[in-house]
């Protein structure tokens, strides 16, 4: 009994270290804070709180830009900064290897701004090709966009959970910094149908709006489904689950014993 006391309060002790690892896999502001030349680009990522969604995600790649080269960003209002920068973040796993080996040397990426509702055309998606002795060139896959940010090297990874990549400028899509200005872009509200007249019981009709969007205008690489905001999906949130019910299976067999 004595025994079986012990290797029942052992592998619950494991899942409580196993529960803490998963639920804190990374740090995106730890990580950048390492390395010199990225201060202004980690403290945008914490002003636009796109720090917390980073670190919310299971697998994901940031596209970094160094204090030299984001001063041009320093004049722009915090929402279109986070629009931006939203741009950088790439909802998969892509380090420089993975970009290197690319099918065609060409790939559509979904970002982050993808899921905000906001995106229109290609906004939301990034553009990568590898050139002619390795060159990578990424920009947005919005019509008339220029392709001319280098993604230079490898800063920091944790296979297959992050990725910090060092580009050489900010990816601006065309039209990004007036999507407050769009009338397509107000407030998404469901409107409802004027009533038709003289009749008592109108059969509402159906709003277009209430069809799901569609998450991608344009292929990513991966299917082009973007995952929606704050729903991962993730790895991480299955362990978590997994952990807490063996836990509680462990303690409930220990207490019928």
């Amino acid at each position: 009994m004595s025994h079986s006391i012990h290797s029942t309060f052992f592998v619950i002790l494991s899942c409580l270290f196993l529960f803490s690892s998963v639920t804190t896999a990374f740090n995106i502001t730890k990580i950048l804070s390492k390395y010199d030349g990225y201060g202004t680009f980690n403290n945008l990522l914490s002003q636009t709180k796109l720090d917390e969604v980073i670190n919310g995600r299971s697998s994901i790649t940031v596209l970094a830009v160094q204090d030299g080269s984001i001063s041009s960003l320093s004049s722009k209002s915090q929402d279109v900064v986070k629009r931006i920068l939203s741009n950088h973040i790439v909802l998969d796993y892509y380090d420089m290897q993975k970009l290197k080996n690319l099918k065609n040397g060409s790939a559509s990426l979904t970002t982050l701004f993808q899921t905000s509702g906001d995106a229109t055309g290609q906004q939301g998606f990034l553009k990568v090709n590898v050139k002619g002795g390795g060159e990578i060139k990424v920009g947005s896959a919005a019509k008339d966009a220029q392709q001319d940010v280098l993604i230079n090297k490898m800063v920091a990874s944790q296979p297959y959970n992050i990725s910090v990549l060092d580009v050489s400028g900010p990816i601006i899509a065309p039209g990004i910094e007036n999507i407050h200005n769009s009338p397509a872009q107000s407030p998404r509200k469901v409107l409802a149908p004027a009533p038709a007249p003289h009749k008592k019981s109108p059969a509402p009709a159906e709003s277009p709006e209430m069809d799901p969007p569609s998450s991608a205008d344009g292929p990513a690489e991966d299917g082009g489904n973007a995952p929606a905001p704050g729903k991962s999906g993730s790895v991480k949130g299955r362990g978590v689950n997994f952990l807490v019910g063996l836990m509680v299976f462990l303690v409930a067999s220990f207490l019928a014993a």
